[in-house]
């Protein structure tokens, strides 16, 4: 008897060695792959459950949408619309005085009031020459489109008459730009030609934040800076605030904010090969490791 006890306990005890040999087995099999998929430019897919390419591949644009001008409808005055254009060419006549401004290249903006029944006028702006005109001039596409309030333009004409760029007028600029820009951003020319995106590293789900140095208050509150952006289908979405848990977040000043539009549209446009896109793209990657902030635990 003494013997088949000893027998069962030696046979019991290499069942569960087995037993754990095997459960190591799976677990190493599930979870090594995904501890390696970061360095593999990896992710899980929740579509799929299984593990897939981290970064874009290619992108799908689609149709810019504004809302109608409907002047009639809110019985926008005559002597309004007049007052706005008034202010604008102004804005424009006291901004091409800035030693700044010449640096703005190519911009066919559509802007629109939307508190006055959404009233648009095209801006052109181009190595110090600035015009204005009535409505959205769609003989070509727009390259920013900007929704403003009536007191902004008021409050713009004023800020750049005064020869004083202050910190706050300039925050709320940036407050007013800032999708909008990131908008262009992503919808620039070169992501859109047909070659495999994949070495830029686009990650789908990223957010941006410019915090001010002091309180700046717009509209009857503090504001800060923040929007988020994803891919959705291969398109990308543009959204206001901190959304959800990124892929990663960067934190700019209003300076790095400038350095970042200048290379992701100005230079991307520049560029006349792949090549030159990618070392483009290496420096565009540097400069966001510098500002980067977060990153999820899947990603690090």
């Amino acid at each position: 008897m003494a013997k088949n006890n000893s027998s069962a306990k030696r046979n019991f005890g290499k069942y569960l060695s087995w037993l754990f040999l095997v459960i190591v087995g799976i677990l190493i099999g599930y979870f090594l792959p995904q501890m390696l998929a970061t360095s593999q430019g990896q992710e899980k897919s929740y579509k799929t459950g299984r593990l897939e390419p981290r970064y874009l591949k290619s992108f799908v644009r689609t149709k810019q949408v504004y809302p109608a001008e409907n002047l009639d409808v809110v019985r926008v005055s005559s002597s309004l619309v007049t007052a706005i254009t008034y202010e604008l060419n102004q804005a424009g006549k006291y901004a091409s005085k800035y030693s700044w401004f010449p640096q703005i290249r190519n911009e066919h903006v559509f802007l629109y009031v939307k508190d006055v029944g959404n009233l648009r006028f095209t801006l052109d702006i181009n190595a110090g020459k600035y015009s204005l005109s009535r409505g959205f001039d769609e003989t070509k596409p727009p390259t920013l489109i900007v929704p403003i309030k009536r007191e902004d333009v008021n409050g713009l004409m004023n800020f750049l008459a005064s020869g004083n760029l202050s910190y706050d007028g300039l925050y709320r600029i940036y407050y007013v730009l800032a999708i909008p820009a990131l908008q262009a951003l992503y919808n620039t020319d070169p992501l859109y030609t047909p070659w495999d995106k994949t070495p830029m590293k686009f990650d789908d789900f990223v957010q941006i934040e410019i915090p001010p140095t002091k309180p700046v208050i717009y509209e009857g509150h503090p504001i800060t800076i923040q929007a988020t952006a994803v891919n959705v289908d291969g398109q990308w979405i543009v959204t206001p605030g901190l959304q959800g848990d990124p892929d990663f977040k960067l934190s700019l000043t209003l300076d790095q904010a400038t350095d970042l539009y200048v290379e992701g549209i100005y230079n991307a446009r520049d560029a006349k090969s792949i090549p030159q896109l990618l070392e483009l793209s290496n420096k565009f990657l540097n400069f966001l490791n510098k500002v980067k902030v977060y990153e999820r635990a899947d990603h690090q």
